[in-house]
């Protein structure tokens, strides 16, 4: 399981770039997958949370390379302030789950407004 930490200023806007990868360090396809990105407060509700069921949320780039890109707007985080904990979960094909990246999203209150 990779520790990717993410950091982004509340209100801003951002791409966050996955490569997705098998142990053996081999591009896993993305073709009829479906990636999901989470991200909870500590007391467990759900502050941002995307799919690439719609593409202006996670965008799949590259299918047989295992590329995504997750797109955060700027309402995904202005209401927020510290670090969050978040995973991104890929359900295959055959529609077996299984979560490659879990880690830590920190939102930094932005000076400018």
């Amino acid at each position: 399981m990779n520790t990717n930490i993410i950091t982004l200023y509340s209100g801003d806007w951002q791409n966050i770039d996955l490569e997705f990868k098998d142990p053996n360090e081999d591009a896993i396809t993305l073709i009829n997958c479906i990636i999901k990105f989470t991200v909870k407060d500590d007391e467990g509700n759900i502050i941002i949370e995307k799919t690439s069921n719609d593409i202006t949320e996670i965008e799949i780039t590259d299918e047989n390379n295992g590329l995504a890109t997750i797109h955060i707007i700027e309402s995904d985080s202005t209401s927020y302030e510290g670090v969050y904990e978040y995973d991104i979960q890929l359900t295959n094909v055959s529609g077996h789950d299984f979560t490659p990246i879990k880690s830590y999203l920190q939102i930094i209150k932005d000076v400018t407004i």
